[in-house]
């Protein structure tokens, strides 16, 4: 029996969506922008605040009708699969999509209690990080010793950047799979922090 497909949902950067590694490309900025929505906060909602949200300055009527559309092409790209839908709400199906932020999330949650975790927890939506993303990163990363309560959010990512090629032994390769990032990425942040 086939492996069902799953759903990557890359938000660092320019938007990306893979379906199985492979790129999926809706056809509308607003069907990235409603998956996105969808993926980063985790539950489902409700079709009119999704509308509003979408189109504000649109009527109910056309609002409603846009996002229709939009999810129209957004199952279309993605081959029927993934979202779900009832006369209220809409949501992902959460078992078979990963997001790169909800992964950062998770791990920085891990990682260190620092100055950047309560600006996440007060997220207002929810979020819902499925055990197999959080749990291999646990063990590989330890939380720092030092004072950490001035660090912003970039410095924990850094901090959380050299835990893991620390962990990795200076594989590169290795922490950029533990962390869920392309080397690149890793590259670019280390240069960046090098003046803090």
């Amino acid at each position: 029996m086939p492996a069902e497909p799953r759903l990557s949902v890359f938000l660092f950067g320019p938007p990306r969506i893979e379906r199985d590694g492979k790129p999926v490309e809706p056809d509308t900025r607003k069907a990235i922008a409603l998956l996105a929505y969808l993926a980063m906060t985790g539950h489902a909602e409700g079709r009119d605040r999704l509308a509003t949200l979408l189109w504000p300055d649109a009527d109910e009527e056309r609002a409603r009708g846009a996002l229709r559309r939009t999810l129209s092409a957004l199952r279309t790209a993605l081959g029927g699969e993934h979202v779900s839908t009832d006369g209220l709400r809409v949501a992902l199906d959460r078992d078979r999509v990963d997001c790169d932020v909800q992964r950062f999330r998770a791990t920085v949650s891990v990682a260190a209690p620092c100055a950047a975790t309560p600006a996440i927890e007060r997220t207002p939506e929810p979020v819902v990080v499925p055990t197999s993303v959080a749990a291999p990163m646990a063990p590989a990363i330890t939380p720092p010793v030092a004072d950490t309560s001035a660090r912003t959010l970039g410095e924990a990512g850094i901090e959380m950047i050299r835990q893991a090629l620390a962990a990795a032994d200076g594989n590169i390769s290795e922490a950029s799979k533990r962390l869920g990032i392309s080397r690149n990425t890793i590259y670019r942040k280390l240069r960046w922090g090098k003046g803090s």
